[in-house]
């Protein structure tokens, strides 16, 4: 890795919540059921459940026929980042992403986002400016 590369992942680390990465980290690893969590990401609330990466791709799609998305799961299933083989400066750079099961975006004022069950998301941890364990309720 050269020195740019070093600095860049040094720079993204000090944007990035050094305990709700280690959550995603485990997440990733362990394959949980879903962790209730809700982020605040610049100014919206995205309320649902702490999943894998490979949980998020693997559902991705979920209600789609193979019809309307030809192939999309092989692609997907080819394209899917494995950290195996990986040396540890790359591991040690993981996870940029997080990735919520039965998601839901709140803004200030209206409600949720979809409003008849939550979805898969996935954002970038760096936009993430806080968080907390739950789920926000829907009234």
């Amino acid at each position: 890795m050269n020195i740019e590369n070093k600095r860049a992942i040094t720079s993204n680390r000090e944007k990035i919540d050094w305990f709700l990465k280690a959550l995603v980290a485990v997440a990733n690893k362990t394959n949980w059921e879903g962790l209730p969590i809700t982020l605040n990401v610049n100014g919206l609330i995205i309320s649902g459940y702490l999943v894998s990466g490979r949980e998020f791709f693997e559902n991705l799609f979920e209600g789609q026929t193979e019809d309307s998305l030809p192939g999309i799961k092989e692609i997907i299933d080819d394209l899917y980042p494995d950290s195996a083989g990986k040396d540890e400066e790359e591991q040690d750079s993981l996870p940029a992403y997080i990735h919520l099961r039965d998601a839901r975006i709140h803004h200030p004022g209206q409600p949720p986002i979809p409003i008849d069950k939550g979805v898969y998301w996935r954002g970038c941890l760096e936009g993430v400016n806080g968080f907390c364990f739950g789920v926000s309720g829907v009234k």
